[in-house]
Order: structure tokens, then C-alpha cells, then sequence
């Protein structure tokens, strides 16, 4: 009696040493996968929280952009000290993102940061420069060469007004027109002709009956003119010269701030498919654990119950038990024996077991869910880029994508009067205007046959029949047209703003294909993109330009008004329609 009660604490303290070891790796494998989960989602959080500074960052430089075009356009020094504030921002917040890029200590982020970094120096010394001229010239209306060239033309205007001589007056007056036209065009033809008319003038005054004071007087007025003339013209050029460098510096620092993106993208993703692998191995190396124990148990109890049919048939129920747990099916298990015997003890555990893989499970199958929305998350922003068929192959792991399309129809759209608009309003508004009028537009091109190409600046592009070929592209793009022009009508009554488009259309052949590493795009080439952007340029705003393709192909279902054979760069002479209205609808 007392060698089988032994017997029985001796078996019971086996089966306990193995549920506790079984425990034991359970908790800490637990233990491990959590830590190194909590420090992978940590660092993905720290470069997020990366990314989205070098977002607040490219934001800030189009603000300032913005500030220095309403400077050039209105000439209000404001507008500079709002540019300075930018750049005093976009400075204090990369000192910012140095910071936290130490711990990262990668070199794919920091040098080209580093390089922006020195691009943007270079581009604010050019607008400060451009500033600067601008002050010297007087366009401020305050001090200048503009104020000095006036006084000038007071004291010309002054002696002549005592005499009252035609010609010289009507030579007087030829310098002033001409001086207004350089003034609005910089055309430099027309200052060489105003410095000839200069001279001319002077001559003039040598021949006229005036007396030697009055003819010194005349042609030293004269002289300060066409001194103070030539200042004027060589500080223009200057500032064209200034403005060209800050547009060259400026469209220098977004490749290396997009390479800087771009890595960043690339670390994030990685982090993502490190957590996603470390809950795959976490959930088999639960697994391989549990099957370990399952198997020592097994071998364990077989030899210890082999003569006891009534016990064999609960350990085919306790194994019955381990296959659901195995498999998954934890809604399977049913309630096992416990009887105060050696098999009882075993099911006590198992349940135990049990219990916890299954909790296991669920912290794991909640880890695979968020890495699953991570995942749906990034498709969702590879779509807003790329069409949906040009992002399946590039995910299908197509390095290389271009095709020719034998007939699609493009269609070029500009914002009439933008740079002049957006000098008179708040970037604030500005940008809400834009943003108004291209989700409108979006929306008008979320059509199977139709696809939005890109926006440049104030200009929309949408091509028909790309990246899916339809046999009516073209009066698909069509109807988009008279939509455009119908909203921004509408737009312009209930506002009150002078908004006003031009649209260009034209069919034909095309190379479509995704271009770029580092921040992909879908774009489009060929005869076609030229002539439809010739199409709109040379247009009419508020009306819709077509070739001649276009018309032949729709004039049976719309009505077109006959503008005429129009030269166009590049292109010669080309015979042209205006889109005027719809007959019926698509078939």
C-alpha cells in the first residue's frame, strides 16, 4: 500500500516537474516575444513620428515658396517678412528632426538632409538678394531708383512745359511710352531703343534755337536720365538672374528631401515585416512547445496506463483534447476527467495548458490583425499613387513598366490668372480654392475608362483609354470637359472670384509607364501629351479646345464650333474646334 501510494506521488511529481517546465518556457517565451514586439512597434512609432516631421518640413518650403512668389507679385516687403518666418521655422524644426536622427544613425537619411539643408541656405540668400534689389529699384514705392528716375523726368518735363517746342515734347513723350513698355514687358530690345531715343533726343536739342543755358540744362537732365535708366535696366536683370537662381536652388531640394522620405518609407516598411515575422515565429515556437509536451506526456502515460481500458479511453479524450489545441479549434475541447488519479492530474494540466495557448493565441492573432491593417494601409497608399492595375504588377514584383497604348484621348486643363490670383489672397484661401477645384475634378474622373495622370501646380492632366484600353474614351474625356467648365462657372458665380479655365483635347498614340525609385509616378509621353498641351495653351479660357482627330471622332454626338486653322508651337498650322455641348449620352 505504501509503495503504490509511492508510486503514485512519484508519477505525480513527474507530471508536475513537466507541466511546470512546460509552464515555465510558456512564460518565458511569452515574455520574450512581448519585449521584442513592444521594442519593434516602438521604433516603427519613432519613425513615423520621423516621417511626419519631414512632411511638416516639405510643407513649410511650398509655404515659403508661396511667400516668395506673392513678394514678386506684389512687391510688399510683408510678404518677405512671412518668408523669413518660414525659413526661421523650416530651420528650427530640421535642428528638431537632427536630433531625433541621431539614435538612427543612417547615413541613407542624413546626407541627403544635410545636402537640403545646405540647398535651402543657398535658396534663401537668392530671395534675400532678390529682396534686396527689389528695395534698391524702389518697387516698394518708398526709395529708389523708380523715385529718382521720376524726379528726373519731372525736371525734363519742367523746361519743356517753358517753351512748348512739338518735337521735342513728342520725343519726350515717345521716351515715356517706351519706358512703360519696358517697365511691363523687361523686354531688353526695347531699353536699347529708349537708350537710342536718349541720344536721339539730346541731338535734337543741339539743332533747336535754345539758348546755351537752357540746352545745358536740358541735356544734363538728359544724361542723369540715361544714367539713372541704365542703373534700372542692370538691376532688373539682376533680379530676373536672382529669381532664376532661387527657382534653380528651390527644384534642387526636394529630390534629396524625397530620398530622405523615401528611406524612411523603406525602414518603416521593414519594421512592419520584422513585427509580422516575430508573431509567425512566436506562434510556432508556441506551438513546437506545446507539441514537445504533448509528446513527453504521451510516452509518459502510455506505460503507466496501458493495462486500464477505462483510462486509456480518457487519455484517447485528453488526446482528442491536444489535436483541437494542435489544430486551433479551441471551441472543440470538451471538459476533460479529473479524477484524483495520475490521468486526472494530467487533465488538470492540459487544461491549464490549454487555457493559456489559447489566451496566447488570441494576443497573437490580435498582433497578426494590426500587421494585416498596417499592410491594408500601405495598398490603400500605393493606390492613391499608381492605378490599381499598375500597382498589382508592381507588387507582383514587374520591375519594369511601360506600354504603348495605339489610341487613347488626353486632355491638358490650366487655371487661368493664377499666379495674379494668388498675390491677392491669403495662402490659406489659395489653397483651399485649389484643393476645392481638384477633388471636384477627381471626382469627375473616378470612371473605369478615365485616369488622372498628375497635377502641376494650377494644371490637371487626365488621359482616356489608359491603363484600361475602352473603345470610347474619347467621349468619356469629353463629357469630363463640360463638367470642368460647368463647375468652375458655378464656382465663379457663388464666390465671386474670376476663375476661369482652358481645356485641351486631343487622341491618339501614347507610352504610358511608372518612372522614379525613390517616390514612383505614372506618367505619360508622346506626340499626343504635346499637341493636347498645345491644344490648351493655345486656347481659349472658359472654352474647350479639340484637334481635329477629336472632332471626326465625336462630331456625331456632340456639337463642335469650327475656331479655325490656328499656328501652333511646334506644330504649324492645325485646324481647330471648340466642344460646345453633348448631344446624347454613352451607348
Amino acid at each position: 500500500m505504501n509503495k503504490s501510494k509511492l508510486k503514485i506521488v512519484h508519477q505525480f511529481s513527474l507530471l508536475a516537474i513537466v507541466a511546470l517546465l512546460v509552464m515555465v518556457g510558456l512564460a518565458l517565451l511569452d515574455f520574450h516575444h512581448k519585449s521584442t514586439i513592444d521594442e519593434i512597434i516602438q521604433q516603427e512609432e519613432q519613425l513615423l513620428s520621423l516621417r511626419k516631421q519631414l512632411t511638416d518640413i516639405e510643407r513649410e518650403i511650398l509655404r515659403a515658396r508661396l511667400e516668395e512668389f506673392q513678394m514678386i507679385a506684389s512687391r510688399k516687403s510683408s510678404f518677405f517678412d512671412q518668408f523669413e518666418k518660414k525659413i526661421e521655422n523650416i530651420f528650427s524644426m530640421s535642428d528638431a528632426l537632427t536630433k531625433n536622427l541621431m539614435n538612427l544613425q543612417n547615413n541613407e537619411i542624413n546626407e541627403p538632409k544635410k545636402i537640403m539643408l545646405k540647398t535651402l541656405n543657398r535658396y534663401h540668400k537668392s530671395v534675400r538678394k532678390t529682396f534686396k534689389l527689389e528695395k534698391k529699384m524702389g518697387l516698394n514705392g518708398k526709395q529708389g531708383l523708380l523715385i529718382d528716375l521720376r524726379f528726373v523726368k519731372n525736371n525734363i518735363k519742367g523746361e519743356l512745359y517753358t517753351f512748348n517746342n512739338k518735337a521735342l515734347n513728342f520725343l519726350f513723350i515717345r521716351m515715356q511710352l517706351l519706358e512703360k513698355d519696358f517697365s511691363n514687358t523687361l523686354n531688353m530690345k526695347l531699353a536699347n531703343q529708349l537708350l537710342t531715343l536718349v541720344s536721339t533726343f539730346s541731338e535734337e536739342i543741339k539743332q533747336k534755337n535754345l539758348s546755351k543755358t537752357r540746352q545745358e540744362k536740358l541735356r544734363f537732365y538728359l544724361m542723369e536720365y540715361r544714367d539713372k535708366m541704365s542703373q534700372l535696366i542692370n538691376k532688373t536683370v539682376e533680379i530676373e538672374l536672382s529669381i532664376a537662381t532661387s527657382t534653380l536652388q528651390f527644384e534642387r531640394i526636394f529630390p534629396n528631401l524625397q530620398k530622405s522620405q523615401s528611406t524612411m518609407d523603406k525602414l518603416i516598411t521593414l519594421k512592419a515585416e520584422q513585427l509580422g515575422e516575430q508573431l509567425h515565429t512566436s506562434k510556432l515556437q508556441t506551438t513546437a512547445i506545446f507539441i514537445a509536451a504533448f509528446i513527453i506526456l504521451s510516452i509518459f502515460m502510455f506505460f503507466q496506463i496501458r493495462h486500464a481500458r477505462s483510462l486509456v479511453e480518457r487519455l484517447q479524450q485528453l488526446a482528442e483534447g491536444m489535436r483541437y489545441v494542435a489544430s486551433g479549434h479551441f471551441e472543440k475541447v470538451t471538459h476533460l476527467s479529473q479524477e484524483q488519479d495520475e490521468v486526472g492530474l494530467l487533465a488538470t494540466t492540459f487544461d491549464r495548458m490549454a487555457s493559456q495557448i489559447k489566451s496566447q493565441m488570441a494576443i497573437i492573432e490580435k498582433e497578426h490583425n494590426l500587421v494585416k491593417k498596417e499592410k491594408e494601409k500601405s495598398d490603400k497608399l500605393l493606390l492613391n499613387i499608381l492605378p490599381p492595375p499598375i500597382a498589382t504588377r508592381l507588387k507582383q514584383k514587374e520591375k519594369f513598366i511601360a506600354d504603348r497604348f495605339e489610341n487613347a484621348t488626353v486632355l491638358f486643363c490650366d487655371l487661368v490668372n493664377f499666379t495674379n490670383m494668388s498675390a491677392s489672397i491669403a495662402p490659406e484661401e489659395l489653397v483651399q480654392t485649389l484643393n476645392m477645384i481638384f477633388s471636384h475634378f477627381d471626382e469627375l474622373t473616378k470612371d473605369v475608362c478615365i485616369e488622372k495622370i498628375k497635377t502641376i501646380g494650377d494644371a490637371y492632366m487626365i488621359v482616356g483609354g489608359v491603363p484600361n484600353p475602352c473603345d470610347n474614351h474619347a467621349e468619356h474625356v469629353a463629357q469630363v470637359a463640360l463638367q470642368m467648365i460647368d463647375f468652375i462657372k458655378k464656382i465663379a458665380k457663388s464666390t465671386g472670384k474670376p476663375l476661369s479655365i482652358r481645356v485641351g483635347i486631343h487622341s491618339g498614340e501614347v507610352v504610358a509607364g511608372v518612372i522614379g525609385t525613390t517616390k514612383m509616378a505614372y506618367d505619360l509621353w508622346g506626340d499626343t501629351v504635346n499637341t493636347a498641351s498645345r491644344m490648351e495653351s493655345h486656347g481659349i479660357p472658359g472654352k474647350i479646345q479639340c484637334s481635329e482627330t477629336v472632332y471626326h471622332r465625336l462630331k456625331d454626338r456632340f456639337q463642335f464650333e469650327f475656331r479655325g486653322a490656328i499656328k501652333i508651337k511646334g506644330k504649324g498650322l492645325m485646324r481647330t474646334y471648340f466642344l460646345v455641348k453633348q448631344y446624347g449620352g454613352l451607348d
